[in-house]
């Protein structure tokens, strides 16, 4: 179809599905049709994010939930993000590309490039969250009119797709 086709991404998988991992699914989905969004995450929090159709499938497994994304959104704690890396880039396609949304840029970048990701990777952190916490409080709106800064792995590396999905309106607006 012609929305899979200009989608710009087709497979994403979002490790952690809470507030924003959440929210970023419940906004794939709504604005871009043809996208297939994989939660990966612990069992009852899956449960709660197919309930809330924050996502159309989910896994337990990193290796399993990454291995056919063509993006895939780290959407932890920051600990969890720099723990989780090395397998993402192990069981990810080569031609994926990987994003997060930590807020401590500099130790995750790092990280991304130990684990061998190089310009695969774009950091990103997303200006928005909330009191609450858990993909029960998750709504695609929690990115209206909120910048979403984008942190490229190398100069002059193409993160046109990445800015694409900023605005199809996952957040409404892209800073």
């Amino acid at each position: 179809s012609d929305a899979v086709a200009s989608a710009p991404f087709r497979r994403i998988a979002i490790v952690g599905v809470g507030l924003i991992g959440g929210s970023i699914g419940m906004a794939v989905r709504r604005r871009i049709p043809g996208a297939w969004v994989v939660g990966i995450d612990r069992p009852p929090v899956l449960r709660r994010a197919l309930a809330r159709r924050a996502i159309h499938e989910g896994s337990g497994s990193v290796p399993r939930g990454v291995a056919r994304a063509d993006l895939v959104v780290l959407a932890l704690p920051v600990d969890g993000i720099l723990k989780t890396l090395p397998a993402v880039a192990r069981h990810s396609d080569r031609r994926a590309i990987v994003t997060d949304v930590g807020g401590s840029k500099e130790a995750i970048m790092k990280a991304a490039r130990r684990a061998g990701l190089g310009r695969r990777f774009v950091g990103g952190h997303p200006m928005a969250g909330s009191e609450r916490s858990g993909v029960s409080h998750a709504g695609d709106g929690l990115f209206a009119n909120a910048p979403w800064i984008l942190c490229p792995a190398a100069p002059g590396q193409r993160i046109d797709r990445v800015r694409a999905l900023m605005l199809a309106g996952v957040p409404a607006a892209f800073g």
